[in-house]
Formats: structure tokens, C-alpha cells, sequence
């Protein structure tokens, strides 16, 4: 288990979370976790797409808002952070709340890759 779990500490997450849900449901339950978490990040960030080419600023907070929350469980502060940041921004209606996916799209792609992340040692040198 430590292995697993140091390797994910390793890739900028903060783990503790991780080590809780190991030591109840097993590796299992620990990657069931991360791909939940990883495919809401995934579909919310394609709706945030959407929402910037339609300028919705409701839309983009909403899927903001969702990235932020999965992000937070993750243990990954710089997407909860960044995804805060535009959820706020159109919160106001700021013009600039649509930057998002420029943003955003370079921490969504490192979490993508933590889907199936058990089943690769590969994954652990494009994400460190």
C-alpha cells in the first residue's frame, strides 16, 4: 500500500485521504475513488469548454465549482485552486472567467492520467 501511496504523494497530491480509504476498501477501492473523482473532472471540464464558447458564465461556475470539489479530494491543490479562481471570476460575470481552459486544460491533462493508475507504473513517470 505505501508504495501506491507514495507514488500519488510523488505526483503533487496530498494523500492522507488516500491511506483512510486503502485501509477500508483495499487498492479496489482506492482506484474507484480516483477514477470518480477523475472522470466528474473530465465531464465537468468539457462542460466548462462549452461554457466558454457560449459565454455562460452559470455554466462555467457550475462546472468550475464541480472541478474545485473533485480536485479538493484529490488532494490536488493547484486544480482546486486554479478552478476556485474561475468559478469566482464568472461568478462576478468577469470577461475573463472564459481564460479557463487555458488554464485549467494542462492539470486536467496530468489527472486524466490517473485513471487506471494501479494497472501502469508508466503513468508515475509522466505525471512526477
Amino acid at each position: 500500500m505505501q508504495n501506491i501511496i507514495d507514488k500519488l504523494k510523488n505526483c503533487g497530491l496530498e494523500t492522507e485521504l488516500y491511506s483512510e480509504i486503502y485501509k477500508i476498501g483495499g487498492e479496489q477501492a482506492l482506484q474507484r475513488f480516483i477514477d470518480l473523482a477523475v472522470n466528474n473532472i473530465k465531464n465537468r471540464f468539457e462542460q466548462l469548454k462549452d461554457a466558454c464558447i457560449k459565454s455562460d458564465y452559470a455554466a462555467l461556475e457550475g462546472a468550475a465549482h464541480s472541478i474545485r470539489g473533485s480536485a479538493m479530494n484529490l488532494g490536488n491543490r493547484d486544480l482546486a485552486l486554479t478552478a476556485e479562481k474561475f468559478e469566482l471570476l464568472a461568478e462576478k460575470k468577469e470577461r475573463e472567467a472564459f481564460q479557463a481552459i487555458c488554464e485549467l486544460e494542462p492539470l486536467v491533462i496530468k489527472i486524466k492520467a490517473l485513471t487506471g493508475f494501479t494497472e501502469s507504473d508508466h503513468l508515475f513517470e509522466i505525471l512526477g
